[in-house]
């Protein structure tokens, strides 16, 4: 009898999970949208570019960024020959950007050097730059800075 009890508990149970993962899979692959459903108005804060805006591109930044509400602009402290790169300094790029209220320029310090993987000058020389940039940013007299990211991808570098 026991015997019995036991295979019939078995075989309950295997028809069971085999149910619940037939539904399960069901459930894991549809999904239905409410569109006329609207959770908040859209807050814009994950948009923006890498390296998107530059010193020259776009040109018209009113007409071309300003309508989008970006947010975030991440570009490169220092840009030019020696630097990684050599378009988009977050210095001239916060001037043209200073019209568009909603955007704000983080500035990538570590790209202030040249190649990838970076080329490391040493502390003395790191230093010297990062404070070279520092007082250039508060001389430009703007506030439309995100703020300072120190390094970048450290385990590539």
């Amino acid at each position: 009898m026991k015997k019995v009890l036991s295979i019939a508990i078995c075989l309950c149970t295997m028809v069971v999970m085999s149910l619940a993962s037939k539904v399960l899979a069901v459930s894991a692959s549809s999904m239905t949208v409410d569109c006329a459903s609207v959770l908040r108005d859209a807050t814009h804060c994950a948009s923006g570019s890498l390296y998107g805006i530059t010193e020259t591109k776009p040109a018209d930044v009113n007409g071309l960024v300003a309508p989008l509400k970006s947010y975030v602009m991440r570009n490169p402290a220092r840009g030019g020959y020696g630097n990684q790169h050599g378009f988009g300094a977050a210095i001239p790029v916060s001037q043209k950007l200073a019209s568009v209220q909603s955007a704000k320029v983080s500035i990538d310090l570590a790209d202030m050097l040249p190649g990838w993987p970076y080329k490391w000058p040493g502390m003395t020389s790191w230093f010297n730059q990062v404070n070279s940039f520092i007082s250039d940013k508060k001389a430009s007299g703007r506030n439309n800075y995100y703020g300072y990211e120190i390094w970048n991808e450290p385990d590539g570098t």
